[in-house]
């Protein structure tokens, strides 16, 4: 079974989702099963920006608009 599991990005700066995240990846991967983990990338949030308010919204897009499809690409890819 192929497990992936979807996690906050990186830029949120949060640390118990990626751990607790890791845990389970590795729990199933000790009864045989292959998990990854999969963030949203800075895509358009890496522009440079004029504002803080402006690249909030960057990163929402990244979020919301970009990451959909790159889970379709990876999962359709398993």
């Amino acid at each position: 079974m192929n497990i992936v599991l979807i996690t906050h990005p990186d830029w949120l700066d949060s640390r118990s989702m990626p751990r607790f995240a890791e845990m389970i990846c590795d729990g199933m991967r000790s009864r045989g099963h292959a998990a990854s983990t999969l963030t949203a990338p800075a895509v358009v949030s890496r522009l440079p920006s004029p504002t803080p308010g402006v690249r909030k919204w960057l990163r929402y897009f990244d979020q919301f608009a970009l990451f959909p499809r790159r889970i379709a690409s990876k999962l359709n890819a398993y």
